[in-house]
């Protein structure tokens, strides 16, 4: 058999429980991995991809990809992923059938409108049969008429779904979604609310007269006085919360049999964990039945003394229990804090999305690009300065002749157009912002200023000389490549000319004929001729070129090259370009130098694995480079992928230490006090989704993309070494959170909504092993679990589990032991945690109100105690400083621009703030002042 046909059938037992959509979602991975010259990605890089889109790949097919799909560039994607879709279509799989019968509408069963109209009535009358508690249809048609000040009669699907919710609409769920969409007729987000009425009175007429004799809605209130509790509930009875008539009981709807809650006043008393007043509370799903065919319900004493408020978050009327410790003052401050934040150092290197990503400036100063920032760093006092004027990710970098000016691109972001900045190193400051008048341009893909040779300027006049070193080359992004020069004197575009390759990679002046320009991409390699007086740009000869070269630099009288196999290149200059020798330097082929920088015998290589690696050349006795040495440690070290999570490494000989991990495997660990990368690790062969570290530093725990979870042990007393401990595999679906308690008896993951609970053992001949002692799910509506944290105190012998979600706002909490969901407040109001990480909490809520997290939303919060300080992290990357407690509105703060799009925030230690991204791979250090 073919090997090619091999693989085909190797794959489709595969491929027959895989979605189309999982199937795209390979592709957009491979497109992600292959943006590259040669559209070829690496085999770490395809098994990646299928672990991202929760493909299982056979031992063969990994064989057989190799085998067929790998040349010397690497392995052809494009050509692996239509053999996949050739085997799945082989596969009988219903979306493939389907699929394929696109268009033959005789394999479709036509329903009118009509008979869709009529299902509607049919299953609205089925829920309100269902409704046990009052409902008022004119206020509901009130509150329509109240939102919608414009009289169009139309309003928003957010609107309608908080009016559902405030005025008790007995329709939920998937029914209430479709109809909304059903009478959106113009299909732009906004619902027709009098064809909205039009469906719940024919559907409440249709009710009343299948059910005469019965209460009518919205005639009879339920007779319930306040603060009544139903003390007799049957199992499997099915009641709503009542959220929008808070003088009456409430009722929650369990979903597993010997499942049940307490049903108190939703009016003075909540479950725990501020639970909105119009939302379902946390539905619990117990591993164990409860032996009893009734449960009493009854109202605890204790939780009626429990002190509460209620705030008014993102239109959700929530309520908050008070802490035990905090003592509200009569007139909260609402000053800022007299404290203030300053950027102190930025961790990491973007040696992927930028190319030639290293330079120095006239004062020594290394220059690189990490994020949305431009960083100056002193190597020799290890200090440095930022450039943060950018409001979008630094797509290209430049340096000007004279080695102080520098242009800096940014691709178009939100409301802001792509543009090139020019400033200076020496001061920091903009002297020119360059924009090109049509906006047309979606990104600068790559900038180089034009450096004359010595010997040339040296010949030239003052004023050619300044017009020559002037000329910046610009690539521009379109819907087509352009390439264009410009002044930036006058601050404008001098000529255009469109490029015939699909990816730009790098250009250039050549330094003896300045107006002489090269362009590099995809399949294409072109010399230009520019014409200054006729401004134009033409085509001059298209010479044959082999490559891959990934950079080069300049060393004495030889070229230094990188390639994308991670070999380093010594040529000598001459008629040919004679290569010397490979100089020895074990960079892996995902790990090649992008950029390369030397200087006084220092040769610096900026990695694509976001890293600056310093290397000292030893010379032979005629002063000819022979071989580099690599310095132990490096400039600057950032994680390959994206940053999963960043903590406290709790460290005895040094406090200081922060841990990171990234998606790719890498372990970095950070020393805050002296700014510098302790050690690293990688984790080979997995996708990073969590991670967590015991309160003792010595375990630490992360959760992957195939649903596993692993546990090492950690030494670092003389090289960081991780032990791995135990494994165990929880889902299919990603492990979103980990967490270890307190005492390091229990472990938590998360895969979306489900929570399991493990237990650490040693077993027979000393190996370890991961035990699952149970897991509980949160209901759809609820949305995934987002934070979770443990009580310091204990509950019976047991830490309490406390669950958030960020989607509803709602905050619930588990006994793990017993596997139970706690219903009493008290906890909330006398317990300590071990984090102060959860957004929504009585002593922080007044945060929300501020303008960052109003037109923004809040991303992420943590608590400094002792200097009662708490930061936040808006979505749009503000950086705000609050005092604490912050329990109003009105509270002012300081506020700093930080990420694109911020990850995490936290307080390593009293003086020191912490912020990473979710897609810029760098960690910024704050200092507060």
């Amino acid at each position: 058999m073919d090997l090619e046909m091999e693989f085909e059938v190797t794959m489709m037992p595969v491929l027959a429980d895989c979605s189309r959509q999982r199937l795209r979602s390979f592709c957009m991975s491979l497109l992600k991995y292959g943006s590259n010259i040669n559209e070829r990605v690496t085999i770490k890089e395809v098994i990646a991809a299928f672990q991202e889109s929760n493909i299982k790949l056979p031992g063969r097919a990994m064989q057989l990809i190799s085998e067929v799909y790998l040349d010397s560039k690497g392995i052809d994607f494009h050509r692996l992923y239509k053999r996949l879709e050739t085997a799945q279509s082989k596969t009988g799989r219903d979306s493939v059938r389907a699929r394929q019968l696109l268009g033959d509408r005789r394999h479709y069963n036509q329903i009118s409108e009509e008979a869709k109209d009529a299902d509607f009535l049919r299953r609205i009358e089925e829920q309100l049969v269902q409704c046990q508690h009052y409902f008022e249809l004119e206020s509901y048609r009130a509150g329509c008429l109240r939102l919608d000040t414009s009289r169009t009669g139309r309003l928003s699907l957010d609107q309608m779904k908080q009016l559902a919710r405030e005025h008790a609409l007995p329709i939920y769920g998937a029914l209430l979604t479709n109809l909304l969409n059903r009478c959106d007729d113009e299909k732009n987000g906004y619902t027709s609310w009098p064809e909205f009425m039009n469906f719940l009175t024919k559907a409440m007429e249709t009710y009343s007269t299948n059910n005469l004799g019965k209460p009518k809605l919205g005639t009879n209130k339920p007779r319930l006085e306040q603060g009544s509790v139903i003390t007799k509930v049957k199992r499997n009875s099915v009641c709503f919360n009542e959220p929008g008539l808070s003088s009456y009981g409430t009722f929650q709807k369990p979903t597993v049999s010997g499942v049940a809650h307490k049903l108190v006043s939703s009016k003075e008393h909540k479950v725990p964990g501020q639970v909105p007043a119009n939302e379902n509370h946390i539905i619990q799903e117990r591993s164990v039945p409860d032996p009893s065919d009734e449960i009493d319900l009854r109202l605890s004493q204790e939780d009626s003394k429990v002190p509460t408020k209620e705030f008014v978050i993102n239109g959700k009327p929530v309520r908050l229990v008070m802490p035990s410790n905090f003592q509200q003052s009569s007139q909260p401050i609402i000053d800022p804090p007299q404290q203030r934040l300053k950027l102190d150092w930025v961790y990491g290197y973007n040696g992927k999305g930028v190319k030639n990503n290293l330079h120095m400036v006239s004062n020594g100063d290394l220059l690189y690009v990490v994020g949305h920032m431009a960083v100056l760093f002193n190597h020799k006092g290890h200090k440095q300065r930022h450039y943060k004027e950018h409001t979008a990710f630094i797509t290209s970098i430049s340096v000007h002749g004279d080695r102080i000016r520098v242009a800096t691109s940014q691709s178009r972001y939100l409301l802001g157009s792509a543009q090139i900045r020019i400033w200076r190193s020496d001061n920091l400051q903009t002297v020119g912002i360059l924009e090109d008048e049509t906006h047309l341009v979606n990104t600068y893909s790559s900038l180089m200023f034009c450096v004359p040779h010595e010997r040339l300027s040296s010949s030239l006049d003052s004023a050619t000389r300044s017009a020559y070193c002037n000329q910046l080359l610009v690539g521009e992004q379109r819907d087509s490549v352009h390439v264009s020069v410009w002044d930036i004197g006058t601050q404008s575009k001098l000529a255009t000319t469109p490029v015939k390759t699909d990816k730009l990679c790098c250009l250039g002046f050549n330094p003896v004929l300045p107006l002489s320009v090269v362009t590099l991409g995809k399949e294409h390699f072109q010399w230009w001729k520019f014409d200054r007086a006729k401004k134009r740009i033409t085509p001059e000869k298209e010479p044959n070129f082999g490559g891959p070269i990934a950079a080069l630099t300049l060393l004495r009288n030889c070229l230094l090259t990188s390639g994308k196999n991670g070999v380093i290149t010594l040529w000598k200059y001459g008629y040919h370009l004679d290569r010397i020798i490979d100089i020895g330097i074990s960079l892996p082929s995902v790990s090649y130098g992008n950029s390369l920088l030397y200087f006084s015998d220092i040769l610096l290589v900026g990695t694509a694995t976001n890293s600056i690696m310093v290397h000292e050349i030893h010379c032979n006795s005629h002063g000819m480079p022979r071989n580099l040495m690599l310095f132990d440690h490096r400039y600057a070290q950032g994680v390959a992928g994206d940053i999963v999570s960043m903590a406290t490494f709790h460290d005895k000989d040094n406090p200081k230490l922060v841990i990171c991990s990234g998606s790719s495997g890498d372990i970095i660990l950070y020393d805050t006090e002296r700014q510098e990368v302790v050690a690293s690790t990688i984790i080979p062969d997995v996708m990073l989704t969590s991670m967590a570290v015991s309160a003792s530093g010595v375990y630490l725990l992360v959760g992957t993309q195939k649903g596993t979870v692993m546990l090492y042990q950690v030494e670092v007393k003389d090289e960081f070494v991780l032990k791995k401990v135990a494994v165990k595999t929880l889902s299919k679906s990603k492990v979103g959170l980990v967490s270890v308690s307190p005492k390091g008896s229990l472990i938590s993951a998360v895969c979306h909504c489900t929570v399991y609970l493990l237990a650490w053992k040693e077993g027979e001949d000393n190996e370890n092993e991961l035990t699952q002692i149970g897991k509980f799910k949160t209901p759809s509506y609820v949305g995934p679990v987002t934070l979770l944290d443990w009580s310091v105190e204990t509950n019976n012998g047991s830490h309490i589990l406390r669950l958030f979600s960020m989607s509803s706002l709602q905050t619930s909490l588990w006994d793990p032991l017993k596997m139970e969901m706690l219903t009493s407040l008290h906890p909330l109001h006398s317990c300590s945690w071990s984090t102060h990480k959860l957004p929504l909490l009585y002593t922080t809520a007044g945060v929300w109100y501020s303008k960052q997290c109003i037109e923004d939303g809040l991303q992420c919060i943590d608590v400094n105690i002792k200097k009662k300080l708490i930061a936040v992290c808006s979505k749009q990357g503000y950086l705000c400083l609050f005092r604490y407690p912050c329990t109003t509105s009105g509270a002012f703060s300081h506020t700093y621009r930080c990420h694109i799009q911020p990850g995490d925030i936290l307080f390593s230690s009293p003086s020191l703030v912490l912020t990473h991204g979710s897609i810029d791979s760098c960690i910024m250090q704050w200092k507060l002042l």
